[in-house]
């Protein structure tokens, strides 16, 4: 009996840490809806075409200050009125992100140019679900975030600002631990790496740790985890932009946030 019992609590306490976690998800994250379980898009994943039934419309395409939709081109990202407010330690807003609609196509490379506290970076956080929006819509490769970001995440190569590397990992080893996180096999991975280590020059740097590259090895280093994986979305934080820009494929779509 006693067995039992602990079973239904781990069971219960498991489903509760699961609901809290998605509604709840604290400063980083996006959070769900409370009756998300009883959603068939958060199980089965919403169309596009229920995404866009939110009526941002086309108010963008009648500003003069926004071209009209190019002809055959498919969004990659799709960003409509998006606002992020941050509260401050004296209880005021701050808004870091105001009113900002944006379409990059596949196919395409769109750089986003500002200065310093331009909400370049916020941006690109709301987009990969770092941060909720406060108010507004985005799409990444053709999923809402808001509903099915985890979908989203899976079309994203992401390349931060500040590197992220691990300094008891070589290079070889980073790329064949993002390319599995990617969900590619071992093999693929492997072959993948040893293509981006030639085009990105790190090829004789392949045994060396994070720690012991240069810093802009280590750019390198991270930009080819961005890339590997066949990410269909890459956003790209500024400073490797040059090389990201050589690297485009033509086929993908990227973003890239640039300071000025």
């Amino acid at each position: 009996m006693v067995l039992i019992m602990l079973a239904v609590d781990t069971i219960l306490y498991l489903f509760i840490t699961w609901y809290v976690d998605h509604v709840s998800p604290g400063k980083y994250g996006v959070p769900l809806p409370w009756y998300f379980p009883f959603q068939r898009s958060y199980w089965c994943g919403a169309s596009t075409t229920e995404d866009h039934s939110r009526g941002f419309g086309s108010e963008s395409s009648e500003n003069e200050y926004f071209e009209e939709e190019p002809d055959g081109l498919k969004p990659g990202i799709t960003i409509k009125k998006l606002r992020k407010e941050f509260k401050t330690l004296g209880g005021k807003t701050k808004v870091a992100v105001e009113d900002v609609s944006l379409t990059c196509y596949e196919g395409q490379c769109t750089v986003l140019l500002g200065h310093n506290g331009a909400g370049k970076t916020t941006t690109m956080s709301v987009l990969t679900g770092v941060y909720a929006p406060s108010a507004g819509y985005a799409e990444v490769g053709g999923w809402d975030i808001a509903t099915n970001l985890k979908k989203a995440r899976e079309e994203i190569g992401l390349c931060p600002q500040h590197n992220m590397l691990f300094i008891d990992l070589t290079v070889l080893q980073h790329l064949l631990f993002f390319g599995r996180l990617k969900g590619m096999t071992t093999k693929d991975a492997r072959k993948e790496a040893e293509e981006l280590m030639q085009r990105l020059e790190l090829k004789e740097k392949k045994n060396m740790f994070g720690n012991q590259l240069s810093g802009g090895m280590k750019r390198k280093l991270c930009l080819a985890i961005a890339l590997i994986g066949g990410s269909k979305v890459r956003l790209d934080d500024w400073d490797s932009a040059l090389a990201t820009a050589k690297l485009f494929n033509g086929r993908d779509v990227m973003i890239v946030f640039w300071e000025r």
